[in-house]
């Protein structure tokens, strides 16, 4: 019995250091606070779509990466590329030719869009992702990857990044924008 008193304790006292880890980040540490969720966030779902059998990519990396530099900054932008689209593809064993062709492009990208980012988020990020999944179709086509994996790797998120940025964007990069102010 004391035992079992001991462990609700001690999980209670976890949950309320991992409160108080979000209360305190939230009011000193806004910008670093929001780029851990979304990177954790996004992280976890890239490791856990390309874990699977059949590896789709949902594309949401590249667009949170966009929300990321025109909210926190070009080096945020570039850590979460660099953290949450290749790290857990290189953790399940996925690096192909067009993984490694990707991650310059998307740095590329990135700082392209950094210095564009006075313009409309929607034009540029719209801009940005036909640029972007055209150049990683033509090296796909290139490297001669079948047109299934074409469809899901390549196809998928530049449909779903159209999707993001006209639908998601505004209220996301207002959701930030306050947290981030406050």
């Amino acid at each position: 019995m004391l035992k079992q008193f001991k462990d609700k304790n001690q999980k209670i006292r976890l949950v309320l250091l991992f409160f108080l880890l979000i209360v305190v980040g939230l009011l000193f540490y806004q910008k670093l606070f929001i780029f851990s969720v979304i990177m954790v966030f996004s992280a976890l779902l890239q490791y856990t779509t390309h874990r699977q059998d059949i590896k789709i990519n949902l594309g949401h990396v590249f667009f949170l990466g966009l929300i990321t530099v025109s909210q926190i900054g070009l080096v945020y932008g570039i850590l979460l590329i660099v953290f949450a689209e290749f790290l857990p593809k290189a953790m399940v064993g996925d690096m192909e030719a067009r993984t490694i062709f990707s991650l310059p492009l998307s740095i590329v990208m990135m700082v392209l869009f950094s210095s564009l980012k006075d313009y409309s988020f929607t034009l540029v990020g719209i801009l940005l992702v036909i640029i972007n999944y055209t150049l990683l179709y033509f090296f796909s086509k290139i490297s001669r990857d079948p047109m299934p994996e074409k469809l899901l790797e390549i196809g998928l998120p530049f449909l779903l990044n159209i999707i993001y940025i006209l639908s998601a964007s505004e209220p996301i990069i207002s959701i930030v924008g306050r947290v981030i102010s406050a």
